[in-house]
């Protein structure tokens, strides 16, 4: 999944357009080949959102640089062309937070985001798939397990839940 790095305004940004188009492709991918394909529809909704997985979950950790805070403070994340910038030090490298998709980043943000999910029965399935996908993904001979969401919930922010961070 694409994430604009720092600055960047071209023809590769998501547009909602783009992002519609990415998740039908996400889901169907999902449905034709569930057996291959490591994803659940939660994690197609939640990386297609109009709004970046900064935006609705939050960095739980202290890794986006904010004043003091934040890795670019003791840690240096070069760019290929071997510069550095604090600014853009957060847990992936010169990314922009607010268009970030990335899937490793989401493996953190989302999975630490449980109290988000509580508010239904099938936001906490979604929730659960989410975290099922991780642990296949990361976890050598974790295997995943069928999904119990079949459709695409919509992420639920701090404030519809009264869950903040």
């Amino acid at each position: 999944m694409f994430s604009a790095t720092v600055g960047y305004q071209g023809a590769l940004s998501h547009t909602p357009a783009s992002l519609a188009e990415t998740r039908l492709a996400m889901l169907a991918l999902l449905a034709d080949y569930p057996e291959q394909v490591l994803f659940s529809p939660y994690s197609a909704a939640a990386h297609t959102d109009a709004l970046s997985l900064h935006d609705l979950y939050s960095c739980p950790y202290p890794r986006q640089n904010q004043g003091q805070f934040g890795l670019g403070r003791s840690f240096r994340q070069y760019r290929s062309d071997l510069t550095w910038s604090r600014e853009a030090a957060c847990c992936v490298p010169d990314t922009d937070c607010a268009d970030c998709r990335h899937y490793a980043a989401g493996s953190a943000i989302v999975t630490a985001r449980m109290n988000r999910h509580i508010g239904s029965v099938d936001q906490f399935r979604a929730w659960l798939d989410y975290v099922d996908t991780y642990l296949a993904v990361w976890v050598q001979g974790y295997a995943k397990n069928p999904n119990l969401g079949t459709v695409p919930i919509a992420p639920v922010l701090a404030r519809q839940t009264g869950a903040g961070r």
